[in-house]
């Protein structure tokens, strides 16, 4: 007999266990809540299984009426948003990239994507665009993650390895809109955002300031296939690497042996947030 946890729950369902009060929801709940959140391409999908599972217990939920606002330009917010049904618009004026490139207006949010990321890591910065329901979609259904829960993670992750794990993959895919856009083609709110983020990951922390931002305006997207080897230890390379989504193997020899031709090798894994120089990576499959 098939497992009934693997059965998929639809949106309606998703909702009923995103209405339990996180104390309430047991983990058949937060199975079935990650299964159905990873089923929808975006940010819950470059989360690992577990990661999102953790993350579940504080995950809200707000309905917005067609082309109601979910907040405004100008208000504080604690909260970001991912879309799991309808859409959202970004409602701005046309504004300046960091290279002078002119973006349209209006940005059309899909399900699985997410906003509001900076309220985060940046309390004390309103929000710089107003967001609605988009007028056409009979309404939006939304996951609000709210800087407490980050807060919950960060104080956990002091003794438990997986809540820290899980604030660095949050942390990873909020970045991820954005290094999608080819460094120069990024808007100076969009850098401004990405280099708050990196600020808060393990693999940027120790870095100037100034340095981050420049990294959050130069710094590439690379997907690589499960398996491909990214790079070979002791071979010249002009780059540094920060797992974003999935994981590295990290496999590279003791160094007594590294002076010889083979004799063994250990063996790591690299997580998102997770800082990788000069040893031989190889992408693996998320689980």
């Amino acid at each position: 007999m098939a497992d009934p946890r693997n059965l998929g729950i639809n949106l309606k369902q998703a909702i009923d266990i995103l209405g339990l009060q996180p104390s309430q929801r047991s983990q058949e709940h937060l199975f079935k809540l990650t299964q159905f959140l990873r089923s929808q391409d975006g940010f819950f999908s470059a989360l690992s299984h577990v990661d999102t599972e953790i993350i579940g217990k504080w995950l809200g939920y707000e309905y917005v009426y067609p082309a109601q606002p979910v907040y405004k330009q100008g208000d504080f917010g604690e909260s970001m948003y991912i879309v799991i049904g309808g859409t959202c618009e970004f409602e701005t004026p046309n504004y300046a990239t960091a290279s002078g490139h002119q973006i349209g207006p209006d940005l059309l949010l899909a399900v699985g994507q997410s906003f509001g990321e900076m309220a985060l890591v940046a309390p004390r910065r309103p929000r710089s665009r107003t967001v609605i329901a988009s007028p056409e979609s009979g309404g939006a259904h939304l996951v609000p993650l709210n800087r407490s829960a980050l807060s919950s993670l960060k104080f956990m992750g002091a003794a438990q390895a997986d809540a820290g794990q899980a604030l660095q993959a949050i942390l990873s895919a909020c970045c991820l809109g954005v290094l999608r856009q080819a460094p120069g083609t990024r808007s100076a709110e969009d850098v401004e955002m990405l280099a708050e983020l990196m600020t808060n990951m393990e693999a940027f922390k120790k870095l100037p300031v100034d340095m981050i931002r420049r990294l959050a305006s130069d710094c590439a997207h690379v997907r690589v296939p499960a398996g491909r080897v990214l790079f070979e230890e002791d071979a010249p390379g002009n780059s540094m690497y920060v797992v974003i989504s999935g994981r590295c193997q990290v496999r590279a020899r003791p160094l007594a042996m590294r002076s010889k031709f083979g004799g063994g090798s250990s063996r790591s894994l690299l997580r998102p947030g997770s800082l990788g120089i000069g040893m031989t990576m190889t992408p693996r499959r998320m689980h």
